[in-house]
């Protein structure tokens, strides 16, 4: 059987600044989904068994945040990683601030040795998520957002799902990793706005965007010393 590593993913929200002119967040929260690193092999990212992992889609089609999760545990993956669970797949089920500076660990995912290139990031509800201890009712979404804009406030609401590849730290040496995924929420909502009139555009068209703007916007880093207060980012 071959020998197996973990990585360990840690999660960290870059909120906007103290006072940023609007438009701007007042309180949002998203679900984070499941996050998974990808073996690599010649630059490609590969199944543990089977060569070439099938193309992870950059983006999850506008329907349920489930539907889309259980199109990720695809028939390629079956067999490896715990329980069918493709190998590094750590279902998160976790509910994170946007408003707040923050870094926590979202837990590890387990698959067989061998460097890795990349990390997949899908944001989006988990049906099977308990109700998280947050002021607001998100249990059945992916994602709500408290705006403040220059013509009022408005919420949105989504349970549209969104996730992206992105690559990891050049040097990983095959052992246990650490792994933080950085969102940049400032960026993120600068870009939605600059794509879409945030006062009269659809509810689902705001919040897939901002879903979007999240994951694309995303940076992996490697966290270095024992203490985990350090993190090389990817080029």
């Amino acid at each position: 059987m071959p020998a197996h590593r973990h990585v360990l993913y840690r999660i960290t929200v870059e909120p906007m600044a103290d006072a940023p002119p609007l438009p701007r967040i007042a309180r949002g929260y998203v679900h984070v989904a499941a996050v998974t690193a990808l073996r690599c092999q010649g630059g490609a990212a590969t199944d543990d068994a089977a060569g070439p992992a099938p193309t992870l889609p950059r983006h999850a089609p506008s329907f349920a945040a489930s539907v889309w999760r259980d199109a990720l545990i695809a028939p390629a993956f079956a067999g490896h990683g715990a329980a069918g669970v493709p190998p590094f797949q750590l279902r998160a089920r976790r509910v994170i601030a946007l408003h707040d500076r923050s870094s926590q660990f979202l837990g590890d995912g387990e698959g067989d040795v061998g460097p890795l290139c990349q990390i997949h990031l899908l944001l989006g509800r988990a049906d099977d998520a308990p109700e998280p201890a947050v002021p607001v009712s998100i249990a059945r979404l992916a994602l709500h957002l408290d705006l403040a804009l220059a013509t009022g406030a408005r919420t949105i609401r989504t349970d549209v799902a969104w996730g992206h590849v992105l690559p990891l730290p050049a040097a990983d040496d095959g052992g246990v990793a650490i792994l933080d995924v950085r969102l940049d929420v400032g960026a993120a909502l600068r870009r939605v706005a600059a794509e879409l009139d945030l006062g009269t555009a659809a509810e689902r068209d705001v919040g897939r965007a901002m879903l979007r703007a999240l994951t694309e916007g995303a940076a992996v880093g490697r966290v270095v010393g024992s203490d985990g207060a350090q993190a090389s980012p990817a080029d």
